[in-house]
């Protein structure tokens, strides 16, 4: 479906007569909807997401060109750096990953009686095939979390706040936006929050500043979290320490 909605739209995309950013606006409006749908239910491994990578630089490259070789002076095609720097939206992965925990969070919200609720935790009573499991939707959200930073096992408990699982999602979709330098900023502003505890007073405000409020929101909430975990482990790697000294005693 993807490549039939790209083939209709190619005379668009490769034509000199639109802008770049018009072509960018063709293919987030009408190829990445047709390709992302139902995208929420997805378990993708990994060779089918690099497939789905090569479809995006494949789309990409038609709308940017080629590049003239400085040396050589020959055109060539644009690297996957060089495409990823000229389009600065989060690419298909980041879009895919956060609109799967978005919904995971739909999911663990909901109640018991809720079909899709019972499917998720839910155990099949019948013995499965001989041969390795195949990789389930709950191990693709497990991985998507422990990307952004979440090491948990209880992700359903999590997603039963809204605002740290909403920090999450966010964290997700910027994951690679966060490398920009204004990003990055903001992602040592949490760290030194998470690492120091320090009071407002001693934030660093100049990162904070530049963010949006939707992604100063995010930030905290994330520093907070993190802080919390911080403080948990520390409270059971003491508690196993002096369980220890108890027993050497």
């Amino acid at each position: 479906m993807g490549n039939a909605c790209y083939y209709s739209v190619e005379k668009l995309v490769s034509s000199s007569l639109l802008s770049k950013n018009l072509k960018v606006r063709i293919y987030e409006t009408v190829i990445l909807p047709v390709v992302l749908y139902g995208c929420e239910t997805w378990t993708l491994t990994l060779r089918e997401e690099h497939r789905l990578r090569l479809f995006e630089n494949k789309v990409l490259r038609k709308i940017f060109g080629a590049k003239r070789d400085e040396v050589t002076g020959e055109w060539r095609k644009l690297h996957n750096t060089e495409l990823h720097a000229l389009y600065s939206s989060p690419d298909i992965i980041r879009n895919i990953k956060s609109r799967r925990l978005r919904w995971a969070g739909h999911v663990a919200r909901m109640g018991e009686s809720r079909n899709a609720y019972r499917v998720l935790v839910g155990r099949p009573e019948e013995k499965r095939p001989l041969g390795r499991p195949r990789c389930k939707w709950e191990n693709n959200i497990k991985m998507d979390l422990r990307e952004v930073g979440y090491d948990g096992r209880d992700w359903i408990n999590l997603a039963q706040d809204r605002d740290q699982w909403r920090a999450y999602v966010r964290a997700a979709m910027n994951l690679r936006v966060l490398k920009s330098q204004r990003y990055w900023g903001a992602v040592q502003t949490a760290a030194f929050l998470a690492t120091n505890a320090a009071s407002s007073d001693s934030i660093p405000g100049r990162e904070v500043e530049s963010l949006s409020p939707s992604h100063r929101n995010w930030m905290c909430v994330l520093a907070s979290h993190i802080i919390a975990n911080t403080v948990k482990n520390g409270t059971s790697s003491d508690e196993t320490s002096q369980t220890s000294n108890d027993g050497t005693k």
